[in-house]
């Protein structure tokens, strides 16, 4: 099974999608003590923002509290376990500011803001999910002849081998073959595989 990462957005449970604070109050099937009620309504009169509802008591919302606005925050969801091994790959990864484990096939990053977190991202699938590419020799014949066959007859071409030595390849028109290289060369980043192209052959004509 080929090992994946899907990434989510990490949302603050205290804020929806327009970034608005929902006040935490007790659940209205169990009505609060007359005393605590009292305390909630002369807060609700004194300070009428939102706030979050503690055991110290009610702690209004700002912008030091809320860690959605400090930070770039990332949900990683797996198809294997977060070993040891693996947990110290995510949180020796450039750029990544904080690491949190969830549960064996869930944890969370945040992203400095001077870098991508596309790269990023990137980097942790490449580290925990690419596997090694080694083609057996009927594979590697056969990719031999496919490459013979295509410089052959086109100018230009690309070929895509994926990591279960399935192929793809692309050949015409260059503008169109340079966008299938280009397609094949980040899927390569994500799972791993192997690219082979006349643009990064050191003998073929460029467009």
């Amino acid at each position: 099974m080929q090992k994946m990462i899907r990434w989510d957005r990490w949302r603050d449970p205290i804020n929806d999608e327009d970034g608005a604070l929902h006040t935490l109050v007790s659940d209205e099937s169990e009505p609060m003590p007359e005393d605590v009620e009292r305390a909630f309504d002369n807060h609700i009169a004194k300070y009428p923002k939102p706030f979050y509802a503690t055991p110290y008591g009610f702690v209004p919302a700002n912008e030091f509290n809320q860690i959605g606005k400090h930070f770039d925050l990332w949900t990683g969801e797996t198809n294997f376990r977060l070993t040891y091994r693996r947990c110290k790959a995510i949180e020796n990864t450039a750029g990544v500011e904080t690491f949190n484990v969830y549960s064996p096939y869930r944890f969370r990053i945040a992203i400095g803001r001077m870098f991508d977190s596309l790269d990023v991202k990137l980097a942790i699938i490449t580290k925990l999910c690419k596997p090694k590419l080694e083609l057996d020799p009927l594979s590697t014949s056969e990719v031999a002849g496919l490459k013979t066959l295509l410089k052959t007859k086109h100018k230009h071409w690309a070929i895509y081998v994926f990591p279960n030595q399935k192929k793809d390849f692309a050949f015409g028109d260059a503008e169109d073959v340079r966008q299938s290289y280009e397609f094949y060369k980040t899927v390569k980043q994500s799972i791993g595989g192997e690219v082979i192209s006349s643009f990064n052959e050191p003998n073929e004509h460029r467009a």
